[in-house]
């Protein structure tokens, strides 16, 4: 159970439990409405729940005699808790707290629910399905629906189980109210909450539930939204008893009842997933949502938001929207509320969302899982506004390896396409074929936490062979297999590789007859043919910012592919940093290119446009065709965020002197006609400090933080020459300091 529930101590209450939402914020305390009139209703209050140390299966008259007050008494269906009439109960209870044998007395008072009129905007798109994009339901339902097999019990005013879009309701509940097996809503309020977990989605009419899940209502309130704690506790129970797998409680009170929170333990132990609102007095968690078996659930608007009414506290876990929500109402028809009343069952209806999909998933696994994937909002982490963050279905149905899966190949052979797979941290050995769209992602920030290695030789760790699939965050390495690449795209589209460190491999990054891919942000070192090989007609692809100290034949090489972009990398200690073999129509901009044998290399290639590069090699360019080496407009600032139009940074061209420069003769066709000032702020003193605060070629940057630098001694951090291996994640663009 979540520790972060505060443990209340058995003490005599006036208890007062209000609907947690209607048409707008219901706020009553003491007996008050929201506008300050006295609460009217015709419930007794002459009752008081006895709760008894041990269990208690018959109704002894013996019993009774501990108070001479008592009148009819009613035992609540399998507790340990009794529901007795008192002409005085203030006197019955001093006289039943003096007994051994009883645990707690509390009185029976009413529970509420009054309504006051909200603003229902005019926008109708406003007023139906921001909920479900908001919280990633729609997106969620490409690979789940919802099973019928799972149950979600509505406790509360009823479900009207004649409306046409709730026919997901199934029988087996019960009215607490009027003493019958028939939970029909008379209210309304029961239903709006029904339909937002799981009205029938695909009927042609109306709203479309968040699962397609079964519907059991247990009746606790009356048809002026009022009842009795004692029937909240027994329809806790019985809904418990009945197979409920989820527990919805839109019903909020700013007082603790023993007998509530004994209900709400139980179902724990029945393994119930509970959620509850957290109340709409803008004020401390309310009851039962405070109860540690149970998932606290505050309101939002469609700006993320904390909503003006909704409750916030040490025990709110999650937030959900609960403004303007559109929902089942009674006489077949559909209404917009607010309230954390509807923030509730969007967490109930994702819960059983996850649940059809992980039917074995115990309530702590969902609990958990639920504030773990959870949009953080707010200050960062768990806080007392929104708790671990918005729920997100999307999320929430990811897959987790080992948990769902022990491999990651087991999980892609048995998931939908959409689906994210996310790794845990530790080593795998697996040569994957994806074959699916899918996300793969590491579940640690610490790329080094989770390591992929390859079982069979000769082939890739990584085998793309679907389009729009994601490899991130990964080790990837080879210190036995020789294998083919660690990352391999063979005749896919729309993938994104991103933030892996690749190591030992033939080919660090492979893409074959591949288009439209982003390789960005990846590491790549120790390769024996190429860091990233782009070939067989790998077109409009785009390599940014990858860090490659492949100690190979190429850094990156483009063999017969077109139209790629490769711009903020770092390529170091190859034979050819870059090599273009017949190659056209692509673009190397801003990249870094150092400590090569040649920067880069361009073998029958023509009309590729090569700019705004740094190069600092033993022979910076090699060229036998007919491509162009400045750019004439200007496109954005370029790698010292200067504003010059021109060419390139080479680091053997002494600014001023002759044009055009030509690398000892090497490009054939040319060259650069406008080489750029490797070292354009001449103001930098070599020992002293800088009369601004300047960066210079040659220098680290911190793609976060401005460094101050002189050309010999930082001031801050650690100065690293160009040629070694540098920050895999930032560009490493030269920017002018803070």
């Amino acid at each position: 159970m979540n520790n972060k529930k505060a443990k209340m101590s058995l003490v005599l209450v006036i208890l007062l439990i209000t609907l947690a939402g209607t048409g707008s914020v219901s706020a009553i305390q003491n007996n008050m409405s929201a506008d300050g009139n006295k609460v009217i209703t015709d419930l007794q209050t002459d009752r008081v729940i006895i709760g008894f140390k041990e269990k208690t299966n018959t109704i002894n008259g013996n019993l009774f005699c501990y108070a001479a007050d008592t009148k009819e008494s009613q035992q609540v269906e399998n507790t340990r808790i009794i529901v007795v009439g008192t002409d005085n109960y203030e006197s019955t209870i001093q006289e039943l707290e003096q007994h051994a044998n009883i645990l707690f007395v509390e009185p029976d008072y009413p529970i509420y629910a009054l309504e006051v009129q909200g603003i229902v905007p005019n926008d109708p798109l406003f007023a139906q399905q921001w909920s479900l994009q908001n919280t990633g339901v729609s997106a969620a339902w490409e690979f789940e629906t919802g099973s019928k097999d799972i149950k979600i019990a509505i406790i509360d005013t009823g479900i009207d189980y004649n409306h046409p879009d709730l026919s997901n309701y199934v029988d087996g509940g019960y009215d607490w109210v009027n003493d019958d097996p028939d939970p029909m809503d008379d209210h309304g309020h029961g239903s709006h909450c029904a339909g937002i977990a799981a009205s029938t989605m695909g009927n042609g009419i109306g709203i479309a539930g968040i699962s397609q899940s079964s519907l059991m209502a247990e009746k606790v309130l009356n048809e002026s939204g009022a009842g009795y704690s004692s029937s909240l506790a027994s329809g806790i129970i019985h809904a418990a008893d009945m197979g409920a797998n989820i527990i919805s409680l839109s019903l909020a009170s700013t007082e603790s009842s023993a007998a509530v929170e004994d209900a709400c333990n139980y179902a724990w132990s029945k393994g119930c997933i509970i959620v509850a609102a957290s109340g709409n007095t803008h004020d401390s968690i309310s009851y039962p949502a405070a109860f540690d078996p149970v998932i606290a659930v505050g309101s939002i608007g469609p700006s993320n938001e904390l909503s003006s009414f909704s409750n916030f506290g040490y025990e709110q876990e999650l937030v959900a929207p609960g403004e303007n929500i559109l929902s089942t109402v009674l006489n077949n028809s559909y209404e917009n509320k607010w309230g954390t009343s509807m923030a509730a069952p969007h967490v109930a209806g994702i819960a059983a969302l996850v649940l059809s999909r992980y039917p074995d998933m115990s309530n702590n696994d969902m609990r958990v899982h639920l504030t773990d994937t959870a949009e953080d909002l707010g200050a960062e982490g768990w806080d007392e506004t929104y708790g671990y963050g918005k729920v997100n279905a999307f999320e929430a149905l990811a897959i987790y390896i080992p948990d769902t899966f022990p491999t990651i190949q087991d999980a892609v052979n048995n998931v939908t396409n959409g689906s994210t797979i996310i790794v845990r941290p530790g080593t795998y050995t697996e040569n994957v074929i994806i074959d699916r769209e899918l996300k793969i992602i590491a579940g640690s920030e610490n790329i080094s936490d989770t390591f992929v290695m390859p079982e069979v030789a000769n082939e890739p760790v990584f085998s793309v062979k679907a389009n729009n699939v994601t490899i991130r965050g990964f080790s990837i390495t080879d210190n036995v297999c020789n294998s083919n690449a660690g990352v391999s795209l063979d005749n896919v589209m729309g993938c994104n590789i991103a933030e892996n460190e690749i190591g030992n491999m033939t080919y660090g990054i492979l893409l074959s007859n591949s288009s439209s891919n982003n390789v960005v942000l990846n590491r790549i070192i120790s390769h024996g043919d190429s860091g990233i090989c782009v070939t067989n007609t790998s077109n409009n692809n785009t390599l940014a910012n990858n860090t490659i100290s492949a100690f190979s034949y190429c850094g990156i090489i483009l063999n017969s592919s077109c139209y790629n972009l490769m711009t903020n990398n770092t390529v170091t200690l190859n034979d050819a940093g870059i090599r273009f073999v017949n190659s056209g129509n692509n673009t190397l901009y801003n990249n870094i290119i150092t400590s090569n044998y040649y920067g880069v290399n361009l073998n029958r290639s023509d009309d590729n446009q090569i700019y705004d590069n740094y190069f600092n090699n033993e022979n910076n360019a090699l060229d036998d065709g007919y491509n162009v080496w400045n750019h004439t407009e200007m496109l954005g600032m370029n790698i010292v965020q200067d504003v010059v139009i021109g060419g390139n940074f080479w680091h053997d061209y002494e600014y001023g002197g002759s044009l055009p420069y030509n690398c000892s003769g090497q490009i054939v066709n040319g060259g650069d006609y406008l080489p750029l000032d490797p070292n354009p702020w001449n103001d930098i003193s070599s020992a002293g400090e800088p009369d601004g605060s300047y960066i210079t070629i040659g220098e680290v940057i911190d793609a976060y933080n401005c460094w101050r630098l002189t050309n010999t001694t930082p001031k801050t951090g650690a100065s690293v020459s160009i040629g070694n291996v540098i920050d895999m994640y930032n560009a490493w663009r030269f920017t002018t300091a803070m």
